[in-house]
């Protein structure tokens, strides 16, 4: 069995108009993707399920209106060993962001790390209003960029992470 570099089996996006066929067979084709997630992956590939720390200690800096899954994700962040990732990596973190939005977890990141923030480069294929908010700051860097060139901007990287952004990306890797 080939060892698959993608969990999903399409390249349907859901950020563009989709004809009503084409949003059946979308939820149809994740359901049965989802339904298999894990028969294709890398067998070397280290699985682990999401445990919480001091959940108190960072509740109440997650935004209230935030969406439950986003609140989720926040928590995930937030909760991280940043400090053991950060010693795993050489005693420094420099971060680059896949499909980063607003540029948010540039400073979770930054405020988790502390003195072990080495940088972070967030790329987005749409430029946002907030980007502007962070010009002072000389550690990040926001960058309109699509997906597909990621490796153009891993140099230096020593850490790559996305948040609710892969569904998005349409590159699929040569076979």
């Amino acid at each position: 069995m080939a060892i698959s570099e993608s969990s999903s089996g399409h390249t349907l996006n859901g950020d563009r108009r989709l004809s009503k066929f084409d949003r059946a067979r979308w939820l149809f084709v994740n359901w049965m993707n989802n339904a298999g997630a894990t028969s294709n992956l890398d067998p070397s590939l280290e699985l682990m399920r999401f445990r919480t720390g001091n959940v108190e200690s960072v509740w109440s800096t997650i935004d209230a209106a935030a969406s439950p899954a986003r609140r989720l994700c926040d928590l995930f962040w937030l909760t991280l060993p940043w400090q053991r990732i950060a010693g795993e990596l050489g005693g420094f973190v420099r971060a680059l962001e896949v499909g980063c939005g607003t540029g948010k977890y540039g400073v979770v990141v930054q405020d988790c790390l502390g003195d072990a923030f080495g940088g972070y480069v967030g790329l987005d294929v749409t430029r946002h209003a907030e980007w502007d908010g962070h010009r002072s700051n000389p550690k990040i860097e926001l960058i309109c960029a699509e997906s597909g060139s990621t490796a153009d901007y891993l140099a230096g990287a020593n850490l790559v992470i996305t948040q609710s952004a892969l569904e998005h990306f349409e590159e699929r890797s040569p076979s």
